[in-house]
């Protein structure tokens, strides 16, 4: 089928988010956004048997419980007592010593976290022009974790694929725009270890890249699938 149409001016106004979302499932943010299709979500099989161990679900319900108070100084032993008082992980001793060990986990993540963001906030907005063909088109957006030794983001989760892919595109967006008082420099903190990113001189021309794929994506479906995309860059495709 031929593609539609060529999106309009208000397209071409494009938050940093959009572009994120864009290239974690370009079909589906065109049949969504552009189309105005929306598509079900799948809804997950109710497990027919008890867990005897907690699964990732459990582990992100027990971070959000517990993370602010961990970022504010809970000791471990504190942290554990919260813990136990929920019921996320399952009774007995098989779940309580699996416990110990994520509040361990949970633990080290927020003292590594709290002494990233401890440093005051940098605010930053930024605004950037592309030509593209004979249109121009701006990618703009705001960075609210930024600080003087550069862009801070958390979740307490294992990383995914579209953690690495988001990150990348903040961090481009950062360096491109060059922020005074902030390092060019991003540091990812997940559940299972930190990532970073070190100043890039061609970042714009990356974005450039990007934004001529996000024009592409809004006429016709771009064939780009983030997760399959990682295994294959890290070598066990």
């Amino acid at each position: 089928r031929p593609p539609l149409a060529p999106p309009g001016d208000d397209w071409r106004k494009v938050r940093i988010e959009q572009l994120c979302d864009f290239f974690l499932s370009p079909c589906r943010f065109l049949l969504r956004d552009r189309l105005g299709i929306a598509l079900g979500e799948r809804n997950e099989e109710l497990a027919d048997d008890e867990p005897f161990l907690p699964d990732a679900n459990s582990r992100r319900a027990l971070g959000n419980r517990l993370l602010e108070a961990a970022l504010d100084g809970a000791s471990e032993d504190a942290l554990l007592g919260l813990a136990r008082a929920g019921n996320e992980f399952p009774a007995g001793p098989l779940g309580d010593a699996v416990l110990k060990s994520e509040v361990g986990t949970l633990w080290r993540f927020a003292s590594g976290l709290r002494g990233e963001t401890a440093a005051p906030l940098v605010p930053h907005t930024a605004s950037i022009s592309f030509q593209i063909g004979d249109e121009e088109w701006r990618l703009e957006g705001a960075l609210g974790d930024l600080r003087a030794s550069g862009l801070v983001r958390q979740r307490y989760d294992d990383v995914r694929p579209s953690d690495y892919l988001a990150g990348w595109v903040h961090h481009l967006f950062l360096c491109a725009s060059a922020p005074k008082g902030a390092a060019c420099v991003t540091r990812w903190h997940s559940r299972d270890g930190v990532y970073a990113l070190q100043p890039y001189a061609d970042a714009k021309e990356r974005l450039a890249e990007l934004m001529v794929l996000y024009r592409e994506g809004l006429q016709r479906p771009l064939h780009f699938f983030p997760r399959s995309s990682w295994t294959y860059v890290i070598g066990e495709g």
